[in-house]
């Protein structure tokens, strides 16, 4: 009789940024903020529009700061969050920690892009929630997805427009 005790996965199952997924199995933890956006633009254009200096202020707000190279700093002073650059792959995806002032720990983010045919699939994740007390947690989750949402609304339009 096998040990009910330990959960079974034969490799089919793994952690992904969202929660479980594989096998026709996809778990999203309730403390994770997962997007997806629909951008009218090429992904060349919609990555410059992402993470040039001079377009992020057009759709973010004056107050943001990005150095886009690994370990880069992101700062957006209106909103009090600071980071780093974790990683970065040209053209196709941004982690960033992102941190308030009195923050115990920081979080991650996640941004890829995929697409075609002059369109682009913007897809973000935003985890590491769990450190918070679970009032400030919920609270945090949903400011920083109506945040989120409007961000990438800004960015669709902006670079949906930029020639």
């Amino acid at each position: 009789m096998p040990d009910r005790r330990q959960p079974f996965n034969d490799g089919s199952v793994k952690f992904g940024p969202g929660g479980l997924i594989g096998a026709g199995f996809r778990h999203t933890f309730r403390a994770m903020i997962d997007m997806t956006f629909e951008i009218p633009a090429s992904i060349e254009k919609t990555w410059i529009c992402l993470t040039g200096p001079a377009h992020l202020r057009h759709w973010w707000n004056d107050t943001v700061t990005l150095n886009a190279v690994p370990g880069g700093q992101f700062e957006e002073m209106q909103g009090a969050a600071r980071g780093n650059v974790l990683g970065i792959t040209a053209g196709k995806e941004l982690r960033l920690s992102w941190a308030g002032p009195d923050w115990p720990i920081a979080t991650e983010i996640t941004i890829r892009l995929s697409g075609g045919n002059g369109n682009t699939r913007v897809a973000l994740s935003h985890g590491g929630w769990s450190a918070f007390p679970e009032g400030d947690r919920d609270h945090l989750i949903e400011v920083h997805r109506n945040g989120w949402t409007r961000r990438l609304e800004n960015l669709a339009a902006y670079a949906g427009g930029v020639n």
